[in-house]
């Protein structure tokens, strides 16, 4: 996934990114909702905004059923400028580590600053085939291998900043 998405971002142009994973789907206003934020604090490099998460029901007449309303740091909740994101570098392609958990991270650890909007942008289905559903252990693993990483490398902060 993460070298994918990377790929993806090589080949873009514009000034802002965003993803969306095919079983996801925006709200109509989420785009024109995070840039009103960033025009208005042109500091900030990225905004999030809620999730809502849904199921899908019934075989033959498909119906859906609403579940509950997340803070959604989550990349397809995020808005984020290009220059922002080169900051930070492109998404992990490290066997076993989880791409966005580890760019959060690092995102973080660069200082880019982020807001969350109050406002669903986005709506995540939930399904048998999603990956935290499939490869529960796998994806809780990737998030510790993530939280390692983040440890790491600030660990060799601080045993720079002790030798200074």
């Amino acid at each position: 996934v993460a070298a994918t998405l990377n790929v993806g971002v090589a080949h873009t142009t514009g000034r802002f990114l965003a993803f969306l994973d095919a079983d996801d789907r925006w709200l109509p206003e989420k785009l024109a909702l995070q840039m009103a934020v960033l025009r208005r604090d042109p500091a900030l490099a990225i905004v999030f905004g809620y999730s809502r998460r849904f199921r899908m029901t019934g075989t033959v007449q498909p119906d859906e059923e609403m579940l509950d309303v997340l803070p959604g740091i989550a990349k397809a909740t995020m808005l984020v400028t290009r220059e922002g994101f080169l900051q930070v570098g492109g998404f992990t392609e490290a066997t076993g580590a989880h791409e966005f958990v580890d760019w959060y991270a690092r995102a973080g650890e660069v200082g880019l600053r982020m807001a969350l909007l109050s406002d669903v942008v986005c709506e995540r289905r939930i399904h048998q085939g999603n990956m935290g559903v499939v490869g529960r252990t796998d994806q809780q693993s990737s998030y510790f291998v993530a939280l390692r990483s983040k440890l790491d490398r600030q660990r060799v902060r601080c045993a720079g900043d002790d030798q200074r």
